[in-house]
């Protein structure tokens, strides 16, 4: 796993060296001046973009039940992770008027949170389990959770007309999810559970230049793939005096779409202000509440793998193209 994170941000830093692009939705190959083309013979055509934006994501909660009590209930939606910052870098290469390849870099780093809940007079606590489990003499509850998505796709486009390309290409992407709690009682006991998601699969789309007057444009994009999600899950239950684990992996079938849509302004005959908004949904993967509440510590479940992830936000960079 170190090995490749460590290969990730090689990649990572070399499309800082390059500069990056903002958003898959470039839509078409364009002049570098969009003033020039009403000049007779047109200019030549844009060969390179490149560029980088800064991401601010939401990830919508989950609602699990983790535990219920006298001294009320943990329900997963209380650890909100929110909006998280973090980044994309993409690169295009115009192989003629019509064909394109495009690569990107999507990457956004632990979305977190942490909770106390189930405070109060000792009093049992019950995990809500595939086997329930009854803690005795719980004061306090704390949850922490953290998340992380990782995105590459390699493509190739190509234009249908001066507004519309077609997408289709190649795409990877790495979620993780972990929720951990500390009961204290007589003893601390520890439960934590990490969930892993490695997608691999393809996708295709559309780009659409939806509105141009002078140096403002607007444009959209949209792609859906099939994945094959390589899910895992462990779960640790520790009293401090027994460790016991549910662990498992599968293999499932995962569909994604995405939309965006964005802004530019035009800041000089290379370089444009890019501003937008996302969203991105992706289906049965590994979520970490939704795997404590299945897992059972005495007969272990392997993974369920059935859960659903919905990202949105906003989105700001710059782009360079020559």
């Amino acid at each position: 796993m170190l090995k490749f994170r460590r290969k990730r941000f090689q990649v990572a830093a070399w499309f800082l060296l390059s500069m990056g692009i903002t958003s898959i939705a470039q839509g078409q190959v364009e002049c570098a001046d969009p003033s020039l083309d009403d000049v007779v013979g047109g200019c030549e055509t844009t060969r390179w973009s490149f560029g980088a934006k800064a991401l601010f994501l939401e990830r919508a909660d989950d609602d699990n039940r983790i535990f219920w009590g006298p001294n009320g209930n943990f329900d997963s939606d209380e650890l909100d992770l929110g909006f998280q910052a973090g980044y994309e870098l993409n690169g295009r290469y115009n192989l003629n008027d019509s064909n394109a390849l495009t690569v990107r870099w999507m990457s956004v780093d632990q979305w977190s949170d942490s909770h106390r809940d189930l405070v109060g007079p000792a009093s049992n606590a019950t995990l809500n389990a595939a086997l329930p489990f009854t803690f005795p003499g719980v004061t306090s509850i704390d949850g922490i959770r953290t998340s992380d998505l990782h995105s590459l796709e390699l493509g190739i486009s190509r234009r249908f007309n001066d507004a519309i390309r077609f997408t289709a290409g190649f795409r990877y992407l790495e979620i993780d999810d972990r929720i951990g709690f500390r009961l204290d009682s007589f003893s601390t006991t520890t439960i934590d559970t990490a969930a892993q998601n490695r997608l691999y699969g393809g996708q295709i789309g559309l780009e659409s230049e939806l509105f141009r007057s002078g140096k403002w444009s607007l444009d959209g994009f949209g792609q859906v793939g099939l994945f094959g999600n390589a899910a895992k899950q462990s779960t640790l239950l520790d009293t401090g005096l027994v460790q016991l684990r549910d662990a498992g992996d599968r293999g499932k079938l995962s569909f994604l779409a995405e939309l965006g849509l964005n802004a530019r302004r035009s800041l000089t005959s290379q370089l444009d202000l890019v501003a937008g908004y996302q969203v991105m949904w992706i289906t049965s993967v590994a979520v970490a509440s939704d795997e404590l509440v299945h897992s059972n510590i005495l007969v272990p479940h392997g993974v369920d793998a059935s859960d659903s992830l919905f990202y949105h936000g906003a989105t700001v960079g710059l782009e360079y193209h020559y």
